[in-house]
């Protein structure tokens, strides 16, 4: 949880990631972000302003986020992405180990070649899971504690 609330540390791990902030933080298990991916040239980047929240119910940690394309002004030369859904569920199987289960509809709006989309659907989630796992481990995610879990 530390690390997922942790939005400006993104583009140390989430897949070409280049810039995220938090618009505004409504309470501890509520977020509203502003993301940014970079996109090889001659595509567009594009960007996403998002509304993240955490729950907890029968030991399961449950990440909702959609999009909310107008909660910011557009940033020229820059494709906002309209449509996005992204749903976690974390549950607990020990001490040291989760089992995460993660579904992401996306569309990342105007033209992208087939061969991009495929970066990032095949090589995406594999490099954001695995900098995931490494990232974790950093001293300042390891023990982190939130009421709103309990």
């Amino acid at each position: 949880m530390a690390l997922l609330l942790d939005i400006p540390r993104q583009p140390d791990w989430i897949y070409n990631t280049k810039q995220a902030r938090i618009v505004e933080q409504i309470a501890q298990n509520e977020v509203i972000f502003y993301s940014l991916v970079s996109l090889p040239w001659p595509v567009a980047s594009r960007d996403y302003v998002s509304h993240f929240t955490i729950t907890r119910k029968d030991g399961v940690t449950i990440l909702d986020s959609h999009v909310v394309p107008e909660r910011l002004p557009h940033v020229p030369g820059v494709v906002r992405v309209e449509k996005s859904h992204a749903h976690w569920e974390i549950r607990d199987i020990s001490d040291d180990e989760v089992e995460i289960t993660y579904v992401l509809r996306f569309d990342p709006g105007g033209e992208v070649p087939s061969w991009l989309t495929n970066t990032f659907v095949t090589t995406g989630p594999l490099s954001t899971f695995s900098n995931l796992k490494e990232m974790v481990k950093k001293p300042e995610y390891r023990n982190a504690h939130f009421a709103f879990l309990e």
